[in-house]
């Protein structure tokens, strides 16, 4: 039964779509969500020692002090001037929880980090947020891990900074309510593309030809559109990653949806066990079109395909049905422009393997047109070296963007908001 049939029934559905379909995709997901909480209660949280600041040339670096190794999810986020918010650069550490005390580091006036904000987001969850001064990119930061993997240091660009060495120890702070509920907005007109590299950290994805990995080709490409969209006038590319770290599917959904994005596109290669098969294909969310689609959707949710359930598809159908559209709109723009500009680049015919939709885990959160591009067989050794190769990534960078802009075109209006 798809969402046409289900339309027709009576206006109960009205009612199950508020209050019935909701409670069944809550204990649909409930044994997972208690699984994990039942293996997180049983390890001591993690806790932050210290926190330090230092400056040298046009770098700043504030280091993070842990007890242990913790995962974390770093979101960058534009400034909003109606709403007098700064850029903002937040880590939030899983898992953790602040020591009684934390040193509190000051700033110069030289400085590019105007603050720096600790407190816990939740009981298992501490948020430290880099209010900033000036504009950067994503490009003029990096996180990285000290080399006992027990600090997670945070370097920025400071453009503006004079050759001074600065070096102060932070206390924990209350963070407002607003920065940990509002949305950033994108400016009117402004088009936000929102670019997700699949994997990383201690998910590899899949592993293909010669040891290539999912993972790297992804942030590579990723690295290559972010900087191609930002080139263009009236674009804004936000990776959900730039460096090699693990983010859980939905925390990858959230990115998109704090930052208001117009478009979501999470980059993937694909892999078969038959190293002969080839190709490119595009997934929006809804049912499961085939076979071959279940098994893609099962890998990249890291399940099984008995367990990617139709049901459950139905009711996001029903409460996401205009996004559902516009995804399977943007997914044939892109899709088509892809298979054009690379036969044409290399005189050859790609394998097309159409634009398919299945329930993607990574899709369901996300509040915009969102897709999935399975870009090539990485188990395949021809297109193993092209993933890695710099004209193939070029153009595939391209050809993404040309099928953003004949989607954009498609739907002027959508993209003419003003920020909240």
């Amino acid at each position: 039964m798809n969402s046409r049939h289900l339309s027709t029934i009576n206006p109960f559905l009205k009612i199950s779509r508020y209050i019935i379909i909701p409670a069944l995709i809550i204990l649909s997901l409930l044994s997972v969500t208690l699984t994990g909480h039942a293996k997180s209660s049983k390890h001591e949280l993690n806790r932050i020692k210290d926190i330090t600041y230092n400056s040298k040339g046009n770098k700043e670096k504030i280091t993070l002090f842990l007890q242990k190794e913790t995962s974390y999810r770093e979101c960058f986020l534009d400034h909003n001037p109606k709403q007098k918010l700064p850029y903002r650069l937040y880590l939030d550490l899983k898992d953790t929880t602040l020591s009684s005390k934390v040193n509190k580091p000051d700033t110069p006036s030289s400085s590019n980090i105007k603050r720096i904000r600790v407190a816990q987001k939740d009981s298992t969850t501490t948020r430290v947020v880099l209010d900033i001064k000036n504009k950067i990119f994503q490009e003029d930061y990096k996180i990285t891990r000290s080399r006992n993997r027990k600090a997670i240091i945070i370097e920025i660009k400071n453009k503006k900074a004079k050759q001074t060495d600065k070096s102060k120890s932070v206390k924990e702070v209350v963070l407002p309510e607003k920065y940990t509920k509002k949305k950033t907005g994108s400016a009117p007109g402004l088009c936000t593309v929102v670019i997700d590299p699949g994997h990383g950290g201690k998910d590899p994805g899949a592993t293909g030809y010669q040891k290539t990995r999912e993972k790297d080709v992804c942030l590579s490409l990723g690295l290559k559109l972010k900087k191609l969209i930002n080139s263009k006038k009236g674009y804004k590319a936000i990776l959900t990653r730039n460096s090699d770290i693990f983010l859980s599917l939905d925390d990858r959904g959230a990115i998109a949806n704090e930052n208001n994005a117009d478009i979501f596109i999470s980059l993937h290669a694909n892999s078969h066990e038959n190293t002969k098969i080839t190709g490119i294909e595009t997934y929006y969310l809804s049912f499961a079109s085939d076979e071959d689609a279940r098994k893609v959707a099962a890998r990249e949710n890291f399940t099984t395909p008995s367990k990617i359930s139709d049901l459950e598809m139905i009711f996001f159908d029903l409460l996401q049905n205009n996004k559902i559209n516009q995804s399977s709109i943007l997914a044939g723009h892109i899709h088509n422009a892809m298979v054009s500009k690379i036969s044409d680049k290399y005189q050859e015919k790609i394998r097309n393997l159409g634009i398919k939709h299945a329930p993607m885990r990574v899709l369901i959160n996300t509040e915009m047109p969102c897709i999935l591009i399975e870009t090539a067989f990485i188990s395949n050794p021809k297109e193993a070296k092209q993933l890695k190769s710099k004209a193939f990534q070029d153009t595939l960078s391209v050809s993404i963007f040309n099928g953003i802009e004949n989607f954009r075109s498609a739907r002027k209006t959508a993209f003419n908001k003003t920020a909240p």
